[in-house]
């Protein structure tokens, strides 16, 4: 998930990539963002996104998803492996 609170600063220092394929937007998910963290540390915006805090799982687009929640946003989080 690339939600979060990011300093123009840092940004103009890193590379942004260009995702193509959904392997691309996963892999750069992390790998982007272990980047970033090079530079600085981000706050978290959501913490309670974990999931040890999954509600239950729900089935989406035929597979099974955590499904994490607060007041503002429902995020259904699987996997592609």
């Amino acid at each position: 998930m690339y939600l979060g609170i990011y300093s123009r600063k840092t940004l103009d220092r890193i590379s942004i990539p260009i995702c193509t394929t959904k392997e691309d937007a996963i892999r750069w998910e992390v790998e982007w963002h272990n980047e970033y963290k090079n530079y600085e540390q981000f706050p978290t915006m959501f913490p309670q996104f974990a999931d040890h805090n999954a509600n239950g799982t729900e089935e989406r687009h035929g597979r099974i998803n955590l499904v994490l929640e607060n007041e503002y946003l429902i995020k259904y989080k699987g996997t592609w492996a």
